[in-house]
């Protein structure tokens, strides 16, 4: 498997400073390589994943505004905009994953707890939501396992998205987040588990995704530097 980390500035920071929806523009870099999304608010990012081709994780560096208040969903049960979730049907297992820059775990989720019970079988399931533990509790209701951080107002991070079911791992192969014990979970690292290494890259789907973002902007192009720290981390890959 090869981790993309080139870093590639895909809009120009001037152009979209008043934007709020941000277009994936040829092929986001699977974490630790992350694509920039200029500067301004951020509501959606827009993009897709063609895991027949190779392509099967995408990452965007984020800055977070309102941290009491931070959630990001492909789901839409959770988002008050009126935003379509993934623009393919409705038919994808998402995954949402937060890291901090130094490629540690903030938080995961796999299935959105309210979307797959008032959606079963319908639109939003198996749909994603990350957030601000204290706005998922008051929000979603959902448990929250092995202690999800924490985000704070004016840090970076990077949103990861994959498919369902290509885990995050470690050297050793063991899943950061442990969603088999709680597909619902709001989860924080597996305890189990070490530093992250890679994705497994499992599963075959293709098709477009939008999350939706709420006390979130884009970071301005001159940050880029900083991921090129996380250069380091090496590529990973296990099957179940």
């Amino acid at each position: 498997m090869d981790i993309r980390i080139a870093l590639t500035a895909m809009v120009a920071a001037a152009g979209v400073a008043s934007a709020q929806n941000y277009n994936e523009m040829g092929d986001a870099a699977e974490y630790p390589g992350a694509q920039l999304t200029g500067s301004g608010a951020l509501d959606t990012i827009s993009g897709s994943i063609d895991a027949p081709s190779g392509d099967h994780v995408d990452a965007y560096r984020i800055r977070i505004s309102d941290a009491a208040n931070f959630y990001a969903t492909t789901s839409t049960s959770r988002d008050s905009r009126g935003n379509t979730d993934d623009g393919a049907g409705d038919t994808w297992d998402s995954r949402l994953w937060l890291f901090d820059l130094s490629g540690n775990l903030v938080m995961g989720n796999d299935d959105d707890p309210l979307a797959v019970s008032t959606f079963g079988g319908g639109d939003g399931t198996f749909q994603s939501t990350i957030a601000q533990p204290s706005w998922w509790d008051a929000n979603v209701g959902g448990a929250q396992v092995n202690a999800p951080g924490s985000v704070s107002n004016g840090s970076d991070y990077i949103l990861v998205i994959s498919y369902f079911p290509n885990d995050a791992d470690d050297a050793a192969g063991t899943d950061l987040a442990a969603f088999t014990s709680d597909f619902d979970g709001l989860h924080g690292l597996n305890p189990a588990a070490g530093a992250f290494a890679g994705w497994e890259n499992t599963g075959t789907e293709s098709g477009s995704y939008v999350i939706a973002l709420n006390g979130a902007s884009a970071v301005p192009a001159p940050a880029a530097a900083a991921l090129l720290g996380l250069g380091g981390l090496a590529a990973g890959r296990r099957r179940r």
